[in-house]
Protein backbone atom coordinates (compact mmCIF):
# COMPACT_ATOMS: atom_id res chain seq x y z
CA UNK A 1 0.00 0.00 0.00
CA UNK A 2 1.53 3.13 -0.91
CA UNK A 3 2.55 5.71 2.14
CA UNK A 4 -0.07 8.88 1.65
CA UNK A 5 2.04 12.11 0.20
CA UNK A 6 3.59 13.74 3.18
CA UNK A 7 2.57 18.01 2.78
CA UNK A 8 5.39 19.60 1.93
CA UNK A 9 4.27 22.81 3.76
CA UNK A 10 3.43 21.07 6.82
CA UNK A 11 6.73 19.62 7.33
CA UNK A 12 8.45 23.03 6.42
CA UNK A 13 6.00 24.20 9.95
CA UNK A 14 6.33 21.05 11.69
CA UNK A 15 10.23 21.61 11.37
CA UNK A 16 10.11 25.36 12.37
CA UNK A 17 8.12 24.51 15.56
CA UNK A 18 10.99 22.11 16.82
CA UNK A 19 13.16 24.70 15.82
CA UNK A 20 11.26 26.92 18.28
CA UNK A 21 10.80 23.98 20.98
CA UNK A 22 14.79 22.97 20.51
CA UNK A 23 15.54 26.92 20.79
CA UNK A 24 13.30 27.50 23.84
CA UNK A 25 15.04 24.63 25.95
CA UNK A 26 18.55 26.06 25.21
CA UNK A 27 17.63 29.36 26.27
CA UNK A 28 15.95 27.83 29.20
CA UNK A 29 19.27 25.81 30.31
CA UNK A 30 21.12 29.28 29.70
CA UNK A 31 18.91 31.27 31.93
CA UNK A 32 19.39 28.83 35.02
CA UNK A 33 23.42 28.47 33.86
CA UNK A 34 23.54 32.18 34.03
CA UNK A 35 21.29 32.43 37.29
CA UNK A 36 23.45 29.70 39.02
CA UNK A 37 25.93 31.51 38.36
CA UNK A 38 24.93 34.64 39.31
CA UNK A 39 23.87 32.96 42.81
CA UNK A 40 27.30 31.26 43.67
CA UNK A 41 28.83 33.01 46.23
CA UNK A 42 32.28 32.52 44.84
CA UNK A 43 33.65 35.03 41.64
CA UNK A 44 32.98 32.95 38.45
CA UNK A 45 35.63 33.23 35.59
CA UNK A 46 34.78 31.14 32.71
CA UNK A 47 37.88 31.70 29.47
CA UNK A 48 37.66 30.02 25.82
CA UNK A 49 41.48 28.24 24.67
CA UNK A 50 42.86 31.95 24.42
CA UNK A 51 42.91 32.98 27.95
CA UNK A 52 40.09 35.56 27.00
CA UNK A 53 37.05 35.72 29.46
CA UNK A 54 33.99 35.09 27.94
CA UNK A 55 31.86 35.06 31.03
CA UNK A 56 31.86 36.01 34.36
CA UNK A 57 29.17 36.76 37.60
CA UNK A 58 28.70 39.88 39.75
CA UNK A 59 30.70 38.40 42.92
CA UNK A 60 33.67 38.99 39.79
CA UNK A 61 33.00 42.15 39.81
CA UNK A 62 32.82 43.12 43.51
CA UNK A 63 35.77 41.32 44.05
CA UNK A 64 38.26 42.89 41.77
CA UNK A 65 36.53 46.35 41.13
CA UNK A 66 36.36 45.70 37.67
CA UNK A 67 33.06 46.27 35.02
CA UNK A 68 31.74 42.97 32.98
CA UNK A 69 32.37 45.29 30.27
CA UNK A 70 36.18 45.78 31.11
CA UNK A 71 37.00 42.58 31.75
CA UNK A 72 34.67 40.58 28.82
CA UNK A 73 37.37 39.39 25.76
CA UNK A 74 40.21 39.96 27.74
CA UNK A 75 43.31 37.99 29.32
CA UNK A 76 42.48 36.46 32.54
CA UNK A 77 45.90 36.99 33.52
CA UNK A 78 44.10 40.86 34.39
CA UNK A 79 43.62 39.39 37.32
CA UNK A 80 46.64 37.98 38.59
CA UNK A 81 49.95 39.63 39.95
CA UNK A 82 51.98 40.22 36.76
CA UNK A 83 55.03 38.96 38.55
CA UNK A 84 52.77 35.23 37.83
CA UNK A 85 51.75 35.94 34.08
CA UNK A 86 54.20 33.58 32.68
CA UNK A 87 53.91 30.67 35.04
CA UNK A 88 49.69 31.41 34.63
CA UNK A 89 49.67 31.45 30.67
CA UNK A 90 52.22 27.76 31.05
CA UNK A 91 49.87 26.45 33.39
CA UNK A 92 46.63 27.53 31.60
CA UNK A 93 48.12 26.21 28.36
CA UNK A 94 48.70 22.58 30.12
CA UNK A 95 45.31 22.10 31.65
CA UNK A 96 43.92 22.43 28.42
CA UNK A 97 45.50 18.74 27.41
CA UNK A 98 44.17 17.63 30.41
CA UNK A 99 40.96 18.93 31.61
CA UNK A 100 39.05 18.18 34.54
CA UNK A 101 37.93 19.93 37.93
CA UNK A 102 40.49 20.39 40.37
CA UNK A 103 41.69 22.79 42.92
CA UNK A 104 44.71 24.92 41.18
CA UNK A 105 47.96 25.69 42.55
CA UNK A 106 47.84 22.78 45.43
CA UNK A 107 50.33 23.15 48.05
CA UNK A 108 51.22 27.01 46.77
CA UNK A 109 49.99 30.61 47.65
CA UNK A 110 47.65 31.96 45.04
CA UNK A 111 47.44 35.76 44.56
CA UNK A 112 44.28 37.50 42.82
CA UNK A 113 45.36 41.55 41.61
CA UNK A 114 42.11 44.15 42.00
CA UNK A 115 41.64 47.02 39.26
CA UNK A 116 43.67 48.81 41.69
CA UNK A 117 46.85 46.87 41.98
CA UNK A 118 45.92 46.22 45.73
CA UNK A 119 46.26 41.87 45.87
CA UNK A 120 45.06 39.28 48.20
CA UNK A 121 45.26 35.56 48.98
CA UNK A 122 42.52 33.38 46.80
CA UNK A 123 41.83 29.82 46.69
CA UNK A 124 40.80 28.66 42.95
CA UNK A 125 39.08 25.38 41.69
CA UNK A 126 39.07 24.72 37.55
CA UNK A 127 36.28 22.54 35.96
CA UNK A 128 35.96 22.11 31.88
CA UNK A 129 32.95 22.97 29.95
CA UNK A 130 32.41 21.02 26.52
CA UNK A 131 30.49 23.64 24.61
CA UNK A 132 29.41 24.08 21.23
CA UNK A 133 32.06 27.17 20.55
CA UNK A 134 35.10 24.42 22.20
CA UNK A 135 36.52 23.86 25.66
CA UNK A 136 36.00 26.45 28.14
CA UNK A 137 37.51 26.49 31.80
CA UNK A 138 35.19 27.64 34.49
CA UNK A 139 37.20 29.00 37.16
CA UNK A 140 35.59 29.45 41.15
CA UNK A 141 37.83 32.10 42.92
CA UNK A 142 36.72 32.66 46.41
CA UNK A 143 38.86 35.33 48.58
CA UNK A 144 40.64 34.06 52.01
CA UNK A 145 42.15 37.06 53.06
CA UNK A 146 40.10 36.29 56.23
CA UNK A 147 41.01 32.67 56.84
CA UNK A 148 44.84 33.62 56.00
CA UNK A 149 44.15 36.25 59.12
CA UNK A 150 42.56 33.57 61.01
CA UNK A 151 44.83 31.14 60.72
CA UNK A 152 48.01 33.61 61.32
CA UNK A 153 46.22 34.71 64.52
CA UNK A 154 45.94 31.12 64.98
CA UNK A 155 49.68 30.86 64.53
CA UNK A 156 50.69 33.59 66.07
CA UNK A 157 48.55 32.57 69.57
CA UNK A 158 50.41 29.17 68.56
CA UNK A 159 53.94 30.82 69.24
CA UNK A 160 52.62 33.36 72.21
CA UNK A 161 51.75 29.87 74.06
CA UNK A 162 54.89 28.23 73.12
CA UNK A 163 56.91 30.96 74.01
CA UNK A 164 54.73 31.35 77.61
CA UNK A 165 55.41 27.80 78.07
CA UNK A 166 59.42 28.08 77.06
CA UNK A 167 59.75 30.90 79.52
CA UNK A 168 58.00 29.08 82.44
CA UNK A 169 60.47 25.96 81.70
CA UNK A 170 63.40 28.60 81.81
CA UNK A 171 62.36 29.80 84.95
CA UNK A 172 61.47 26.58 86.52
CA UNK A 173 65.14 25.41 85.45
CA UNK A 174 66.55 28.23 86.68
CA UNK A 175 65.12 27.99 90.12
CA UNK A 176 66.36 24.72 90.14
CA UNK A 177 69.93 25.23 88.62
CA UNK A 178 69.83 27.61 91.79
CA UNK A 179 68.69 25.18 93.99
CA UNK A 180 70.70 22.58 93.32
CA UNK A 181 74.05 24.87 92.62
CA UNK A 182 73.16 26.26 95.95
CA UNK A 183 73.16 23.35 97.90
CA UNK A 184 76.24 21.84 95.66
CA UNK A 185 78.53 24.57 96.23
CA UNK A 186 77.81 24.89 99.71
CA UNK A 187 78.87 21.47 100.93
CA UNK A 188 82.41 22.04 99.51
CA UNK A 189 82.50 25.96 100.77
CA UNK A 190 81.28 24.45 103.98
CA UNK A 191 84.18 21.87 104.32
CA UNK A 192 86.82 23.56 103.07
CA UNK A 193 86.05 26.31 106.22
CA UNK A 194 85.78 23.41 108.40
CA UNK A 195 88.87 22.46 108.32
CA UNK A 196 90.78 25.64 107.62
CA UNK A 197 88.85 26.74 110.91
CA UNK A 198 89.88 23.00 112.52
CA UNK A 199 93.54 24.35 111.97
CA UNK A 200 93.64 27.33 112.90
CA UNK A 201 92.05 26.46 116.21
CA UNK A 202 94.82 23.87 116.37
CA UNK A 203 97.59 26.43 115.93
CA UNK A 204 96.30 28.82 118.81
CA UNK A 205 96.15 25.87 121.14
CA UNK A 206 99.01 24.46 121.05
CA UNK A 207 101.01 27.10 118.57
CA UNK A 208 101.44 24.20 115.69
CA UNK A 209 99.93 21.52 114.24
CA UNK A 210 100.17 17.64 114.47
CA UNK A 211 101.78 16.82 110.87
CA UNK A 212 99.36 14.02 110.70
CA UNK A 213 96.82 16.36 111.34
CA UNK A 214 97.49 18.95 108.91
CA UNK A 215 97.85 16.04 106.12
CA UNK A 216 94.87 15.12 106.85
CA UNK A 217 92.95 18.42 106.59
CA UNK A 218 95.06 19.49 103.69
CA UNK A 219 93.93 16.36 101.82
CA UNK A 220 90.35 16.62 102.93
CA UNK A 221 91.18 20.94 101.57
CA UNK A 222 92.39 19.74 98.24
CA UNK A 223 89.60 17.14 98.04
CA UNK A 224 86.87 20.07 98.34
CA UNK A 225 88.68 22.27 96.61
CA UNK A 226 88.26 19.37 93.79
CA UNK A 227 85.04 19.52 93.88
CA UNK A 228 84.06 22.66 93.52
CA UNK A 229 86.56 23.24 90.41
CA UNK A 230 84.73 20.84 88.94
CA UNK A 231 81.23 22.26 90.09
CA UNK A 232 82.02 25.51 88.62
CA UNK A 233 83.42 23.65 85.14
CA UNK A 234 80.63 21.55 84.39
CA UNK A 235 78.10 24.62 85.55
CA UNK A 236 80.30 27.18 83.11
CA UNK A 237 80.18 24.41 80.46
CA UNK A 238 76.50 24.02 80.66
CA UNK A 239 76.29 27.47 80.37
CA UNK A 240 78.10 27.84 76.94
CA UNK A 241 76.53 24.26 75.77
CA UNK A 242 73.02 26.14 75.95
CA UNK A 243 74.63 29.56 74.41
CA UNK A 244 76.04 27.21 71.40
CA UNK A 245 80.04 29.14 72.67
CA UNK A 246 81.14 25.61 73.23
CA UNK A 247 84.16 25.30 70.57
CA UNK A 248 86.40 22.15 70.11
CA UNK A 249 89.71 22.17 69.36
CA UNK A 250 90.06 19.05 67.47
CA UNK A 251 93.33 16.97 66.65
CA UNK A 252 94.44 13.19 65.71
CA UNK A 253 94.16 11.96 69.77
CA UNK A 254 95.53 8.73 71.10
CA UNK A 255 92.29 7.59 73.14
CA UNK A 256 94.17 4.78 75.03
CA UNK A 257 96.42 7.52 76.32
CA UNK A 258 93.78 9.16 77.24
CA UNK A 259 91.62 6.46 78.79
CA UNK A 260 94.78 5.50 81.30
CA UNK A 261 95.84 9.37 81.88
CA UNK A 262 91.70 9.22 83.36
CA UNK A 263 92.01 5.91 85.33
CA UNK A 264 95.63 7.30 86.99
CA UNK A 265 93.85 10.83 88.05
CA UNK A 266 90.89 8.52 89.52
CA UNK A 267 93.29 6.71 91.72
CA UNK A 268 93.04 3.65 89.55
CA UNK A 269 94.67 0.80 91.89
CA UNK A 270 95.18 2.81 94.86
CA UNK A 271 91.41 3.32 95.61
CA UNK A 272 89.56 -0.11 97.02
CA UNK A 273 87.85 0.16 93.57
CA UNK A 274 89.90 -1.57 90.85
CA UNK A 275 89.69 -0.45 87.80
CA UNK A 276 90.42 -2.46 84.91
CA UNK A 277 91.22 -1.31 80.95
CA UNK A 278 91.10 -3.51 77.63
CA UNK A 279 92.55 -1.82 74.94
CA UNK A 280 95.23 -1.89 72.16
CA UNK A 281 98.57 -0.12 72.08
CA UNK A 282 96.81 2.93 70.30
CA UNK A 283 93.52 3.47 69.17
CA UNK A 284 93.76 7.46 67.22
CA UNK A 285 90.56 9.64 66.96
CA UNK A 286 89.78 13.17 65.61
CA UNK A 287 89.15 14.92 68.92
CA UNK A 288 89.59 17.95 71.03
CA UNK A 289 92.06 15.97 73.89
CA UNK A 290 91.23 18.08 77.14
CA UNK A 291 87.21 18.21 76.19
CA UNK A 292 87.62 14.20 75.70
CA UNK A 293 89.75 13.60 78.45
CA UNK A 294 86.92 15.73 80.71
CA UNK A 295 84.50 13.02 79.48
CA UNK A 296 86.61 9.89 80.49
CA UNK A 297 87.14 11.82 83.60
CA UNK A 298 82.97 12.26 84.03
CA UNK A 299 82.46 8.57 83.26
CA UNK A 300 85.03 7.28 85.34
CA UNK A 301 83.49 9.46 88.30
CA UNK A 302 79.79 8.31 87.95
CA UNK A 303 81.01 5.05 87.82
CA UNK A 304 82.89 5.06 90.77
CA UNK A 305 80.18 7.11 93.02
CA UNK A 306 78.23 3.87 92.51
CA UNK A 307 80.51 0.95 92.39
CA UNK A 308 80.56 -0.42 96.07
CA UNK A 309 83.81 -0.23 97.70
CA UNK A 310 84.89 -3.68 97.15
CA UNK A 311 83.68 -2.97 93.25
CA UNK A 312 85.53 -3.06 90.56
CA UNK A 313 85.34 -1.08 86.99
CA UNK A 314 85.43 -2.03 83.42
CA UNK A 315 87.25 0.55 80.59
CA UNK A 316 87.40 -0.88 76.95
CA UNK A 317 88.83 1.05 74.27
CA UNK A 318 88.40 -0.54 70.58
CA UNK A 319 87.40 0.28 66.90
CA UNK A 320 84.27 -0.36 64.94
CA UNK A 321 83.15 0.80 61.35
CA UNK A 322 85.84 3.32 61.73
CA UNK A 323 84.02 4.52 64.85
CA UNK A 324 86.15 4.45 68.08
CA UNK A 325 84.02 2.70 71.33
CA UNK A 326 84.90 3.83 74.74
CA UNK A 327 83.11 2.02 76.94
CA UNK A 328 83.25 2.49 81.30
CA UNK A 329 80.81 -0.30 83.48
CA UNK A 330 80.49 -0.59 86.57
CA UNK A 331 78.31 -3.16 88.79
CA UNK A 332 76.57 -0.66 91.24
CA UNK A 333 73.49 -0.97 91.76
CA UNK A 334 72.31 -0.09 88.16
CA UNK A 335 69.12 1.77 86.79
CA UNK A 336 65.51 1.01 85.60
CA UNK A 337 64.70 1.01 82.14
CA UNK A 338 62.88 4.75 82.47
CA UNK A 339 65.52 6.62 83.79
CA UNK A 340 67.86 5.63 81.48
CA UNK A 341 65.74 7.80 79.60
CA UNK A 342 66.25 10.52 82.12
CA UNK A 343 69.98 9.68 82.79
CA UNK A 344 71.03 12.88 80.60
CA UNK A 345 68.79 15.48 81.74
CA UNK A 346 69.70 18.61 83.60
CA UNK A 347 69.96 17.86 87.54
CA UNK A 348 68.63 14.66 87.10
CA UNK A 349 70.54 11.94 89.78
CA UNK A 350 69.41 8.03 90.08
CA UNK A 351 68.55 8.34 93.46
CA UNK A 352 68.19 11.66 94.81
CA UNK A 353 68.30 9.92 98.80
CA UNK A 354 71.14 7.97 97.87
CA UNK A 355 74.62 9.74 100.26
CA UNK A 356 75.78 10.45 96.45
CA UNK A 357 76.54 14.05 95.63
CA UNK A 358 76.91 15.60 92.31
CA UNK A 359 74.52 17.90 90.09
CA UNK A 360 73.42 15.64 87.81
CA UNK A 361 75.10 17.93 85.08
CA UNK A 362 78.46 15.66 84.27
CA UNK A 363 76.69 13.35 82.04
CA UNK A 364 74.41 15.76 80.44
CA UNK A 365 77.39 17.87 80.07
CA UNK A 366 79.31 14.19 78.45
CA UNK A 367 76.80 13.86 75.84
CA UNK A 368 76.77 17.38 75.01
CA UNK A 369 80.85 17.31 73.96
CA UNK A 370 80.30 13.66 72.58
CA UNK A 371 77.84 15.31 70.20
CA UNK A 372 79.90 18.38 69.09
CA UNK A 373 82.18 15.40 68.58
CA UNK A 374 79.75 13.52 65.70
CA UNK A 375 79.69 11.31 68.22
CA UNK A 376 77.11 9.68 70.55
CA UNK A 377 76.95 8.81 74.17
CA UNK A 378 74.42 5.80 75.36
CA UNK A 379 73.51 4.37 78.55
CA UNK A 380 73.15 0.76 78.66
CA UNK A 381 71.70 -1.89 81.15
CA UNK A 382 73.85 -5.09 81.27
CA UNK A 383 71.95 -8.23 81.90
CA UNK A 384 74.43 -9.29 84.65
CA UNK A 385 73.69 -5.71 86.18
CA UNK A 386 74.88 -2.39 87.29
CA UNK A 387 75.29 0.39 84.10
CA UNK A 388 77.36 0.67 81.01
CA UNK A 389 78.15 4.23 78.89
CA UNK A 390 79.06 3.69 75.46
CA UNK A 391 80.82 6.65 73.88
CA UNK A 392 81.03 6.56 69.98
CA UNK A 393 82.88 9.15 67.82
CA UNK A 394 84.90 9.08 64.10
CA UNK A 395 88.42 7.80 64.28
CA UNK A 396 90.68 10.15 62.60
CA UNK A 397 91.50 9.27 59.28
CA UNK A 398 94.70 7.26 58.54
CA UNK A 399 94.66 6.17 61.99
CA UNK A 400 95.49 2.73 62.86
CA UNK A 401 92.79 0.21 63.71
CA UNK A 402 93.24 -2.18 66.23
CA UNK A 403 96.50 -3.87 67.89
CA UNK A 404 97.48 -6.14 70.10
CA UNK A 405 95.22 -6.25 73.50
CA UNK A 406 96.87 -4.71 76.62
CA UNK A 407 95.78 -4.92 79.86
Amino acid sequence: MTPPAVDERQRTVDDFGTSRLLGHVRGSIERTFRELLEATPDAMVIVDQNGEIVLLNAQTERLFGWSREELLGRPVEVLIPARYTAHHRAHRASYFTDPRARPMGVGLELWGRRKDGSEFPVEISLGPLDTERGMLVMSAIRDVSERRRADERAQLLIRERAARSALEEALRARDEFLAVAAHELKTPVTGLAGFIELLLREMERTGAVDPQRLRQALGRIGEQSRKLSTLVTQLLDLSRIQGGQLRLEASPTDLVALARQAIAAAGGGATPRSIELEAPSALTAEVDPQRFGQVLTSLLDNALKYTPPDGHIEVSVASQDMHALVTVTDHGGGIAGGQRDRLFDEFYRVDPRAPVGGTGLALLVSRQIVAQHAGTLVAEVPSEGGMRLVVRVPIARGAPRTEAVTP
